[in-house]
């Protein structure tokens, strides 16, 4: 795994997927006071600043991308390691316009990656509460 914006959000997203057994091998962040916490978790993992260089010296090193970088990197840096073959996992929004959107599923089904979008705040309980409610007063007259 190589993690691409890895305070706050990004921490936790890697975190998640060490869980489901991947190893962390690389962390790539351009803040690194805001990436300490990571770097002391995962102290073995190369660290990085830009995840070009990332993507390019770990090549078949790493298989899969988190992508929880400051919105306007969310394409840029998900499409680049889908094209190198990489899955990647990318925090929302995941694109700014269609035109990044359709980019982003011909690559992926091109290359043959899998992807996810992270919406967390939308399939917790609170979400599936809420909706049980309102369905139920939709059924009433």
């Amino acid at each position: 795994l190589g993690g691409i914006g890895i305070g706050g959000v990004g921490h936790g997203q890697i975190g998640a997927c060490e869980g489901a057994g991947f190893h962390v091998a690389a962390l790539c962040d351009v803040d690194d006071v805001y990436a300490d916490k990571s770097y002391k978790r995962w102290p073995d993992a190369r660290r990085y600043r830009d995840f070009r260089e990332m993507l390019d010296q770990l090549g078949d090193k790493v298989d899969i991308v988190t992508v929880s970088t400051p919105d306007h990197m969310h394409a840029p840096a998900s499409l680049m390691a889908m094209r190198m073959g990489k899955h990647a996992y990318c925090e929302k929004p995941l694109t700014h316009n269609v035109k990044e959107a359709r980019l982003m599923a011909k690559v992926a089904k091109e290359m043959g990656v899998a992807t996810q979008m992270g919406n967390q705040g939308h399939s917790g309980d609170g979400i599936r509460h809420a909706l049980s409610e309102q369905r139920q007063h939709q059924d009433q007259p």
